[in-house]
């Protein structure tokens, strides 16, 4: 029996809401579809079982967040380990799961902030919807307060810039 992965029958069988990424690897041609299901809880089994192909699961684009910490502070003023610490803090403070965040740290990045060339800083974090008027608000204060911590700057030194990512442009 051939599954189709748009036979709304199936999915209505498998009583799955659509949340999920599946990624359905369809041999040499590389065709690649992508399901938004709740849970993949039996899903990969169900549709081995009923299909010559081979499905594997992909991690949900909805949990990367992409970090770019730039400072005016050099590499050696930074404290070891500021990457984890950072990802840490904003996986708690956006609810993602550490494993997913991607922080790179770009120390000696000349920046210029409010008229003055006195060490600063900037986070870039992107990521796919979580970041809108009502929850930005949340994420700042437990954030600023990490970069002020890991680099001994005072709160007007540091800005966060949030960047509300398409899953289409992520890869």
């Amino acid at each position: 029996m051939d599954l189709s992965i748009y036979d709304n029958e199936v999915w209505e069988n498998l009583k799955l809401n659509k949340r999920t990424f599946l990624d359905l690897d369809h041999g040499l041609d590389k065709d690649r579809h992508f399901l938004d299901l709740e849970s993949r809880s039996g899903l990969e089994d169900l549709l081995k079982s009923q299909s010559s192909k081979e499905f594997k699961t992909c991690p949900k684009s909805e949990e990367m967040p992409l970090c770019q910490l730039y400072t005016s502070r050099k590499d050696v003023e930074i404290k070891e380990g500021i990457e984890m610490r950072m990802s840490e803090t904003v996986a708690r403070a956006l609810g993602k799961p550490l494993e997913r965040v991607t922080m790179a740290v770009l120390p000696g990045t000349r920046l210029f902030r409010l008229g003055s060339l006195a060490p600063s800083a900037l986070l870039v974090i992107a990521s796919i919807k979580v970041f809108d008027a009502q929850r930005n608000p949340t994420y700042t204060p437990v954030i600023k307060e990490a970069l002020q911590t890991e680099l001994d700057l005072p709160a007007d030194r540091c800005l966060i810039q949030y960047v509300d990512l398409d899953a289409n442009f992520i890869g």
